[in-house]
């Protein structure tokens, strides 16, 4: 059931609600009127009976002074009275008021509960009227609660009417930016992004589409990342590619045409028979194919870390820093490795040795520091992830500049579901820090700690 409807049934109900409210109070008020007016017409009734009877003189035929006091209830509101003679035929009836206006019977006898009657025995004797009977007769009460209960009804009914088109109105009015947000949402599952709500209406409305901008907005911005990266990575691996194809081009190429002439000319030779020229041939094979295989083994190792699947990250982590060490030795490395083996996965450990790879390359190029300190080791409680950290004391700079190698981090991260946080101080460097999911919660135990010094 719609929202709009659901809530003006809720009025409707609570109205209802307050009518038959109004209609019980308003009929046990008026039964209680009824029965009290009744009994005090048939109390006044009966008691001017009883006065004209003792006002006669004794032996005499109450029944012509009867009549006339039978006759003196007609018009009366409340009481209709008869007088009978001894076989009970009625002798004289009165004819009481009726209301200006007709009363549903029902009502009547709703309010007026039991028939009120008194009966009045005359004195006996040879005449012939014996009883006078006085009835009430509630049709004029009833009318007055009646009038009341409509009147009452037809306010209730105008302001339940009233409230239904108000209500109406309003929820239509505070639900239409919920419409424009549906049709918001639905281009945004489609792809547009730009799509955005005005934010008017009620505080809830406006914070509602607030939020949804800021969400589209963020949206938008990752898709534009996310496509600057994906250009990004094309172009990295058509440039990897080139450069691998220019390494076999170069490198490997020259030498296997190194040994396919080596291999003849130990093959000359040993057809005929110059043994020295046939060992010169081999041994320039065999450092024809030490140098191929050299050359093979640093693209392998561009391609994937050598030694990280077979001796661990700290080993990968500590050829790291050697091949960095070499080139600049003026750069002092400090590594803090504590590493839980059983519960890291590959992919965690890959993704760890790649930002470390990517920060360390980013410092050297852009910081020019003196000292970089790498600490792997897993938190203290509740012990669930990797926290990563490398930091340098180099220039620094007042605010980061997201490029492609920070994007790439964070991607990497962010796709094993980890965090990246990078700060940066003027003069005192740049500082990534990670956290990385374990596979299962372990305990912190020290596998090692090496603090490497050129």
């Amino acid at each position: 059931m719609p929202l709009r409807v659901r809530l003006i049934c809720s009025v409707a109900g609570a109205l209802l609600g307050g009518l038959l409210l109004a209609f019980a109070l308003t009929v046990w008020q008026a039964h209680d009127a009824v029965v009290r007016e009744l009994g005090g017409a048939l109390a006044l009734g009966r008691q001017e009976i009883e006065t004209t009877l003792d006002t006669l003189p004794p032996g005499s035929d109450p029944g012509d002074a009867i009549r006339h006091q039978i006759v003196a209830f007609n018009g009366n509101r409340h009481i209709a009275a008869s007088l009978f003679d001894a076989d009970g035929r009625p002798m004289s009836v009165s004819v009481p008021s009726l209301p200006p206006e007709r009363v549903p019977a029902w009502f009547v006898s709703l309010v007026s509960g039991a028939p009120a009657r008194q009966r009045i025995e005359l004195p006996p004797g040879t005449y012939r009227a014996r009883t006078v009977l006085l009835e009430g007769d509630p049709r004029n009460e009833a009318l007055e609660a009646w009038t009341s209960l409509r009147d009452t009804v037809a306010v209730i009914l105008a302001l339940s009417l009233s409230a239904g088109l108000l209500a109406w109105w309003s929820t239509g009015r505070a639900l239409r930016p919920l419409t424009s947000l549906a049709e918001a949402l639905q281009g945004v599952g489609e792809g547009e992004y730009a799509a955005r709500l005005e934010g008017r209406g009620p505080p809830e409305i406006r914070l509602l589409a607030d939020a949804f901008n800021r969400m589209a907005g963020e949206l938008g911005h990752a898709r534009e990342r996310n496509r600057l990266l994906h250009r990004q990575l094309l172009t990295l691996q058509e440039t990897e590619r080139a450069e691998i194809a220019r390494d076999l081009h170069d490198d490997i190429g020259p030498l296997l045409f190194a040994i396919t002439v080596d291999a003849a000319t130990a093959e000359n030779g040993a057809i005929r028979q110059d043994r020295a020229g046939t060992l010169e041939a081999a041994q320039g094979i065999r450092a024809s194919v030490q140098q191929a295989h050299a050359r093979i083994r640093a693209i392998i190792n561009r391609l994937r870390p050598v030694g990280l699947a077979e001796f661990g990250i700290e080993s990968a982590v500590e050829n790291l820093a050697d091949f960095w060490r070499r080139r600049h030795p003026e750069v002092r490395f400090s590594l803090d490795l504590d590493h839980p083996h059983a519960a890291a996965g590959e992919l965690v450990d890959v993704t760890a040795y790649r930002v470390i790879q990517e920060a360390v390359s980013n410092a050297l190029q852009h910081g020019r520091p003196s000292h970089i300190t790498v600490t792997l080791k897993p938190e203290s409680e509740p012990c669930t992830a990797l926290l990563l950290t490398i930091a340098d004391d180099g220039r620094g700079g007042a605010s980061v500049t997201p490029g492609f190698g920070l994007t790439g981090m964070r991607d990497r991260i962010e796709a094993v579901g980890g965090s990246l946080t990078v700060t940066a101080s003027q003069g005192q460097g740049f500082r990534v820090a990670a956290s990385l999911p374990l596979a299962l919660g372990v305990s912190p135990a020290t596998n090692q700690t090496t603090d490497d010094v050129p």
